[in-house]
């Protein structure tokens, strides 16, 4: 198992496997430790990486799991795009799951006008959205039951307060 430091680091993997320093490829798909993985990643300059984010994070929300291999969250894209540029890496693509990621000396090749995050992703179909009402009543919109469970979330699931106290008492 690929981990973010020690010997199975992924640095110490690659240079155990005699892997070059500028590989072409590099995937990081672990369902959790995406964004600390390619973090911990120094010694290797790939050419193209393709790393996992959780869709369901909307895209002006930076979101990064705790170090945790026992966790599985994932991370959020933006929180990747960040991660990317401090490692000179620009996007060049999304799919639902996966960013793609070149060094930024080669982003100019791909003649991309705007790669800002909204117009490479769009989450909305795996986004799940709470608003509040004047009283009180939680509103889900969008994304109504969890992805990867595929369990539904029902609208009394989420209200923070029982019905008799939802009354409206004046804007706060």
């Amino acid at each position: 198992m690929v981990k973010t430091s020690g010997d199975c680091a992924l640095d110490k993997l690659l240079l155990a496997a005699g892997a070059p320093k500028d590989l072409d490829l590099l995937c990081i798909d672990v369902d959790g430790l995406d964004w600390h993985i390619w973090n911990s990643l120094t010694e290797f300059s790939p050419r193209l990486v393709v790393v996992e984010f959780n869709p369901s994070v909307p895209n002006d929300i930076i979101f990064i799991q705790d170090d945790d291999p026992a966790v599985n969250q994932g991370s959020s894209l933006l929180a990747l795009i960040e991660l990317g540029k401090k490692k000179g890496y620009e996007l060049v693509a999304t799919t639902e799951w996966n960013g793609f990621f070149v060094p930024t000396d080669l982003f100019p090749v791909f003649d991309i006008e705007d790669n800002d995050i909204d117009a490479m992703h769009d989450p909305a179909h795996f986004e799940s959205r709470l608003f509040q009402c004047y009283d009180g009543t939680m509103v889900l919109a969008g994304c109504k039951h969890l992805l990867w469970s595929n369990v539904n979330i029902a609208q009394e699931d989420i209200q923070v307060l029982p019905t008799s106290l939802r009354k409206f008492g004046g804007a706060a």
